[in-house]
């Protein structure tokens, strides 16, 4: 590593000049942590031009990346905010008085190209991005299709050493005082498995709430570091303040004041506030001639 680096037992810290870079290294694969400062102007200007969109959320931390690239074949399992932006389409916006507002302060800026379609809320569909490997010679592509298969949950509860940790904000905003949308993402490497949970959370002031999450699952218990077996499930909880209402619970109290709360209380809801579920694996195929 170029930077200053040290060296704690089984991961190593390097300080870079805009953040901090953490590595790991478990059973064939090597975990990259960066966490970076917020986001510049010229930065943001790069990225806003690259996105072709109205407008980014007030707090993006585009050099922040998580990764876990398989050393043997060279794939990796990305997380980036530039991705996930990208993954900002105009799906089930709220339809609020919120957005009206929030479409006349942005009327002038000279950049935006203001549709009433635009996700202000900036919910992002990103699960993940799956890097290809690049290695010369015979390669293969890999891809997540579905499966019946799930995570096991006992795996995570065992009582195994957490070897690395980190977590850290993708993007933020707060909806020019309308609610609050985060990206956030955690990861965890134990003994038998590496766990990285993605969370896109969503509160509109007296509207809604959404939690949109992604658990991704490599496996680290087998002896065989050149084999790859990850799984990986995606959850969509959303509620509407009616709904809430109905569930005896008000959008506006305590349960919903940050993303850990909102997770809590949708989860106790369930299965009223679960909207999708969806289980994938990843295999790998020939590639492409």
């Amino acid at each position: 590593c170029t930077f200053g680096c040290i060296h704690e037992g089984r991961r190593t810290v390097c300080l870079a000049m805009d953040g901090e870079e953490r590595h790991c290294e478990a059973q064939g694969w090597r975990v990259t942590v960066r966490k970076a400062r917020m986001s510049g102007e010229e930065e943001r200007v790069r990225l806003h031009a690259s996105l072709d969109t109205p407008s980014l959320p007030e707090m993006v931390f585009g050099g922040s990346t998580v990764e876990l690239r398989h050393v043997h074949t060279g794939l990796a399992l990305r997380f980036c905010a530039s991705d996930a932006l990208c993954d900002v389409h105009d799906v089930d916006v709220p339809k609020v008085r919120a957005a009206e507002r929030w479409m006349e302060t942005h009327r002038d800026d000279p950049h935006a190209v203001l549709a009433q379609s635009y996700d202000w809320t900036y919910t992002t569909s990103y699960r993940g991005t799956l890097v290809q490997p690049t290695r010369p010679g015979p390669s293969q592509t890999w891809r997540w299709r579905p499966t019946p298969r799930r995570i096991d949950r006992t795996e995570l509860l065992r009582r195994d050493p957490i070897r690395f940790y980190d977590e850290l904000v993708l993007y933020e905003s707060e909806l020019d005082d309308h609610g609050a949308s985060q990206l956030a993402v955690k990861l965890r490497v134990m003994p038998r498995c590496a766990y990285v949970l993605l969370r896109h959370w969503l509160r509109v002031d007296g509207v809604l709430v959404r939690m949109r999450d992604t658990r991704t699952y490599v496996d680290l218990a087998n002896d065989r570091s050149n084999e790859v077996v990850a799984l990986r499930e995606h959850t969509r909880h959303e509620a509407s303040a009616l709904q809430l209402q109905d569930m005896g619970m008000s959008i506006d109290g305590k349960a919903f004041r940050n993303a850990e709360a909102t997770a809590q209380a949708l989860e106790a809801a369930s299965p009223a506030s679960v909207v999708l579920l969806e289980a994938e694996e990843l295999v790998a195929g020939a590639a492409d001639a």
